[in-house]
Protein backbone atom coordinates (compact mmCIF):
# COMPACT_ATOMS: atom_id res chain seq x y z
CA UNK A 1 0.00 0.00 0.00
CA UNK A 2 1.17 3.49 -0.72
CA UNK A 3 2.00 5.69 2.32
CA UNK A 4 -0.69 8.18 1.26
CA UNK A 5 -3.32 5.42 1.30
CA UNK A 6 -2.21 4.27 4.75
CA UNK A 7 -2.45 7.86 6.00
CA UNK A 8 -6.04 8.15 4.69
CA UNK A 9 -7.01 4.98 6.60
CA UNK A 10 -5.28 6.24 9.75
CA UNK A 11 -7.14 9.54 9.59
CA UNK A 12 -10.46 7.74 9.05
CA UNK A 13 -9.80 5.30 11.93
CA UNK A 14 -8.85 8.17 14.22
CA UNK A 15 -12.00 10.14 13.42
CA UNK A 16 -14.19 7.05 13.81
CA UNK A 17 -12.60 6.42 17.22
CA UNK A 18 -13.48 9.83 18.64
CA UNK A 19 -16.12 9.39 21.35
CA UNK A 20 -17.55 12.89 21.35
CA UNK A 21 -19.96 13.18 18.42
CA UNK A 22 -19.55 16.96 18.09
CA UNK A 23 -15.76 16.72 17.95
CA UNK A 24 -16.01 13.79 15.52
CA UNK A 25 -18.31 15.71 13.16
CA UNK A 26 -16.19 18.85 13.30
CA UNK A 27 -12.94 16.98 12.59
CA UNK A 28 -14.59 14.99 9.80
CA UNK A 29 -15.66 18.25 8.11
CA UNK A 30 -12.01 19.36 8.12
CA UNK A 31 -11.12 16.88 5.34
CA UNK A 32 -7.68 16.23 6.83
CA UNK A 33 -4.98 14.56 4.74
CA UNK A 34 -2.68 13.64 7.66
CA UNK A 35 -3.20 12.10 11.04
CA UNK A 36 -1.19 14.90 12.63
CA UNK A 37 -3.52 17.61 11.31
CA UNK A 38 -6.63 15.62 12.30
CA UNK A 39 -5.29 15.15 15.84
CA UNK A 40 -4.38 18.83 16.14
CA UNK A 41 -7.86 19.83 15.00
CA UNK A 42 -9.53 17.43 17.44
CA UNK A 43 -7.46 18.77 20.34
CA UNK A 44 -8.26 22.34 19.35
CA UNK A 45 -12.01 21.64 19.15
CA UNK A 46 -11.96 19.84 22.51
CA UNK A 47 -10.03 22.71 24.14
CA UNK A 48 -12.55 25.24 22.87
CA UNK A 49 -15.45 23.12 24.11
CA UNK A 50 -13.85 22.68 27.55
CA UNK A 51 -13.27 26.41 27.80
CA UNK A 52 -16.86 27.24 26.85
CA UNK A 53 -18.19 24.77 29.45
CA UNK A 54 -16.39 26.48 32.31
CA UNK A 55 -17.91 29.86 31.49
CA UNK A 56 -21.53 28.80 31.40
CA UNK A 57 -23.87 30.62 33.74
CA UNK A 58 -26.55 28.61 35.45
CA UNK A 59 -30.11 29.83 35.37
CA UNK A 60 -31.17 31.54 38.56
CA UNK A 61 -34.63 30.54 39.71
CA UNK A 62 -36.43 32.66 42.26
CA UNK A 63 -37.91 30.23 44.76
CA UNK A 64 -39.95 31.24 47.81
CA UNK A 65 -38.67 28.22 49.77
CA UNK A 66 -35.06 29.43 49.67
CA UNK A 67 -34.39 32.13 52.20
CA UNK A 68 -31.37 34.42 51.80
CA UNK A 69 -28.74 34.21 54.54
CA UNK A 70 -28.13 37.29 56.60
CA UNK A 71 -24.64 38.26 57.67
CA UNK A 72 -25.56 38.84 61.32
CA UNK A 73 -27.06 35.42 62.00
CA UNK A 74 -24.89 33.39 59.64
CA UNK A 75 -22.87 31.72 62.40
CA UNK A 76 -25.92 30.81 64.49
CA UNK A 77 -27.95 29.55 61.51
CA UNK A 78 -25.15 27.26 60.31
CA UNK A 79 -24.77 25.83 63.81
CA UNK A 80 -28.50 25.08 63.97
CA UNK A 81 -28.57 23.43 60.55
CA UNK A 82 -25.61 21.14 61.27
CA UNK A 83 -26.31 17.46 60.59
CA UNK A 84 -26.90 15.30 63.67
CA UNK A 85 -26.92 11.55 62.91
CA UNK A 86 -29.68 9.26 64.19
CA UNK A 87 -28.91 5.73 65.39
CA UNK A 88 -30.83 2.98 63.55
CA UNK A 89 -30.31 0.67 66.54
CA UNK A 90 -31.78 2.64 69.44
CA UNK A 91 -33.30 5.63 67.62
CA UNK A 92 -31.39 8.25 69.62
CA UNK A 93 -29.70 11.21 67.99
CA UNK A 94 -25.99 11.95 68.20
CA UNK A 95 -24.46 8.65 67.10
CA UNK A 96 -24.78 5.90 64.50
CA UNK A 97 -25.57 2.21 65.03
CA UNK A 98 -21.96 1.03 64.84
CA UNK A 99 -21.08 3.42 67.70
CA UNK A 100 -24.26 2.80 69.71
CA UNK A 101 -23.57 2.57 73.47
CA UNK A 102 -26.61 0.29 73.90
CA UNK A 103 -25.36 -2.23 71.35
CA UNK A 104 -23.93 -5.41 72.83
CA UNK A 105 -20.25 -5.78 72.07
CA UNK A 106 -19.01 -9.05 70.61
CA UNK A 107 -22.38 -10.08 69.17
CA UNK A 108 -23.08 -10.29 65.48
CA UNK A 109 -25.42 -7.48 64.48
CA UNK A 110 -27.78 -8.60 61.74
CA UNK A 111 -30.08 -5.62 62.04
CA UNK A 112 -32.39 -7.28 64.60
CA UNK A 113 -32.07 -7.45 68.35
CA UNK A 114 -31.59 -10.89 69.93
CA UNK A 115 -32.55 -11.57 73.53
CA UNK A 116 -30.31 -13.87 75.56
CA UNK A 117 -33.44 -15.71 76.82
CA UNK A 118 -34.46 -16.65 73.27
CA UNK A 119 -31.09 -18.34 72.74
CA UNK A 120 -31.59 -20.73 75.74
Amino acid sequence: MAPETVEVYLVQAFIDGLRDTEVRATVRLGHHQTLKSAMAHALEVEAVRQDSRTHRVREVVDSPSVQPRHREGAASSTAKSRYIPTCYGCGEKGHIRTDCPKRKRGSVDSGTQVNEESLN
